[in-house]
């Protein structure tokens, strides 16, 4: 309501497909789905001024589908219809560029990929929109090629619902009968706030008013630009990564301390964030699936929450002794996870600041969830890599498990930071994991994260401040000089 073109709660995703596609059937498969899940039929308005979901037996769905042709994209109107869409004045409709793997899509692919995610009005189901490119015949192995492009948006949807689309979409497109749902999110929603819920509710409420008793903490991380003081979403992202041999004596360290990788990982970022501020009190944000009952896992809806978890590094704290308090901190956090992140702001009543987010500045996600490659046995689905998404946080740090390691994006707003600011602070992680997992008996304030490099610079760069000036005199006797003279 605050911003109608918004785009920031979109959920896009883009898959590459290669091999002969049937337009039709995949129109039926996700005309199935919104059948299937009522998500899908739910809309949104106000009833005396609070919000409620609108599920309709029944909503019209369509595929956009469009063709790339001579560096234009004809849109289908209707059947026989086609009206021509320039998308730019340059003649480079092959004009070729890398996208992810080895794959190749022309710019005006990419542009047609970035006009697709576009506002949803919430009173108007379905809160789906799915367009198909057809990029005709590419690559060495002379296959036809598409652009399969979803959004939803968030109110109905969250990381885990984007997986059972994909995955149930195959399924009805190979003419699979999927057995029905035996419940759906509006059941959910209902048992949330139903009696014996709300009690358990109350007790997780005491829980997070205690944890966050006391004057909360500011994170006051240095930034190259003033902050602005109503917040933007403009953002970039540097990825990086640590080697296998690295990642393995974290997991290494966390059989030894008795907790996961995701929490070596937060209380090395923590850890970070203390080297960087000197404060003994930081709140970091993490996103939580909120599908603790198996009968939620294959339903499409909006689950995910978010925990607000407070640490305590110190200086005269090992390394091994911080992850065990900071597994302690987070069981206790995932025990108390039902509890609704935007019901605990309201409860604390935090002074609401437009040129930050409520209670925590920057998160930590280890993303865990399955990107299995879709096949059929004929046609091949590759994820497509899109432009980043907003930064909603000053700073979001994001790792998941490879083969060869773990790979990490570091999001940053751009209003805040410069790149190599940024690209300064992936630097000293990797350098911080390298300490930790070397001897995890290093005290947070032990821990060197300097590199030669920025050593010499420290040391005979900026420290070269020698210079000449008249020793022999006082400094009243300079000032009385200086006055004279000016």
């Amino acid at each position: 309501q605050i911003d109608p073109d918004d785009v920031n709660y979109n959920i896009p995703a883009v898959l590459q497909v290669s091999g002969p596609l049937d337009v039709k059937r995949v129109e039926e498969a996700f005309r199935q789905l919104v059948s299937r899940h009522a998500a899908f039929r739910t809309s949104f308005g106000l009833v005396n001024n609070e919000p409620v979901q609108r599920i309709q037996d029944t909503v019209t769905f369509d595929v956009e589908y469009a063709k790339l042709q001579g560096g234009r994209v004809l849109t289908h109107i209707e059947a026989d219809q086609q009206i021509h869409v320039p998308i730019s004045d340059r003649d480079t409709a092959f004009e070729q560029q890398t996208v992810g793997s080895e794959q190749l899509v022309s710019r005006e692919a990419q542009d047609w990929v970035q006009r697709f995610v576009r506002p949803f009005d919430l009173q108007v189901a379905p809160l789906l929109r799915v367009s198909l490119l057809d990029l005709g015949i590419q690559g060495g192995e002379q296959e036809q090629q598409y652009l399969m492009m979803l959004d939803m948006h968030h109110i109905i949807s969250d990381g885990v619902s984007t997986g059972v689309l994909t995955k149930e979409f195959v399924r009805l497109y190979s003419g699979e009968v999927l057995p029905p749902l035996r419940i759906q999110y509006k059941d959910y929603a209902i048992w949330q706030q139903g009696e014996t819920q709300q009690d358990w509710m109350k007790r997780q409420e005491m829980f997070w008013l205690d944890n966050f008793r006391g004057e909360l903490p500011l994170l006051d991380m240095p930034t190259d630009f003033t902050r602005p003081a109503v917040r933007s979403t403009a953002g970039d992202m540097v990825v990086f990564g640590l080697e296998r041999e690295v990642c393995e004596r974290l997991k290494e360290l966390a059989a030894q301390t008795g907790s996961t990788l995701y929490m070596v990982l937060l209380a090395a970022y923590t850890a970070l964030l203390h080297h960087y501020t000197g404060q003994e009190d930081i709140i970091v944000g993490t996103p939580i699936a909120g599908r603790r009952y198996a009968d939620l896992e294959p339903i499409i809806g909006m689950f995910v929450g978010t925990l607000a978890i407070r640490n305590y590094p110190t200086a005269a704290q090992t390394f091994r002794h911080y992850v065990e308090d900071v597994k302690k901190r987070a069981l206790q956090s995932y025990e108390h996870q039902d509890y609704p992140f935007e019901e605990l702001v309201e409860k604390l009543n935090v002074k609401r600041d437009m040129s930050r987010n409520p209670l925590f500045d920057t998160m930590f996600v280890l993303q865990n969830t399955e990107q299995d490659e879709l096949k059929l046995p004929d046609i091949n689905f590759r994820p497509f890599g899109m432009e980043q998404v907003p930064a909603k946080f000053d700073l979001t740090l994001e790792a998941s498990e490879q083969e060869d390691g773990i790979q990490f994006g570091l999001q940053y707003a751009t209003t805040l930071y410069k790149r190599e600011t940024i690209e300064q602070i992936t630097r000293h992680f990797i350098r911080l994991t390298e300490i930790i997992t070397t001897n995890p008996d290093t005290t947070l304030g032990e821990l060197d994260l300097l590199s030669e490099q920025e050593r010499e610079q420290i040391l005979h760069v900026w420290g070269d401040t020698a210079a000449a000036y008249p020793s022999e005199q006082t400094i009243h006797g300079l000032f009385e000089a200086q006055a004279l003279q000016t």
